[in-house]
């Protein structure tokens, strides 16, 4: 997983004063450059960054960002072994309580967007005594129910059971 930070707008002075973290969490298809492609005073993470946020954004497995392993290849059918309830369980929280022991906030603010935010309630259902703790606010934009329905050709194959094996 990569995980960028913005602590800061652009030419801010450091400063002492601790920022409450947020972390942003992209939707199916996208990666971390949802959050900041955009001009400054549009792109979310530069809003929350200028508002005094310490800003996190997580890269999930298999996007550009994060498409290595250190024992498996991408191109193996073992690296996309994973799905929505993993990153819920396993990646979330390792990248909560990573930002949590940097920041020394007990809590992150979360935004996800579409898969984004099917993460955090995965985790949430699975864990509610952990994410009840360490998420003080969540933001869903967008949140998935079903992508069978999808324009998308790859959205309706992923959402197919009996496809999927086949390919």
């Amino acid at each position: 997983l990569t995980l960028w930070r913005i602590p800061g707008a652009l030419k801010e002075e450091v400063s002492d004063v601790k920022k409450p973290p947020v972390l942003l969490v992209a939707g199916l298809q996208a990666d971390g450059m949802q959050w900041v492609f955009h001009r400054p005073d549009l792109a979310h993470a530069f809003i929350l960054s200028k508002g005094g946020y310490d800003v996190w954004i997580i890269n999930n497995r298999g996007t550009r960002w994060s498409d290595t392993h250190t024992t498996l290849s991408n191109k193996s059918y073992e690296y996309w072994q994973w799905d929505w309830e993993e990153m819920g369980t396993k990646d979330l929280p390792a990248t909560i309580d990573h930002i949590i022991a940097e920041t020394g906030f007990e809590s992150v603010s979360y935004i996800g967007h579409s898969m984004g935010t099917t993460q955090l309630l995965a985790g949430a259902a699975l864990d509610p005594e952990y994410f009840n703790k360490k998420i003080n606010l969540a933001v869903f934009y967008a949140p998935p129910f079903s992508i069978k329905n999808s324009p998308s050709t790859s959205d309706r194959i992923a959402s197919n059971p009996h496809i999927l094996p086949i390919i």
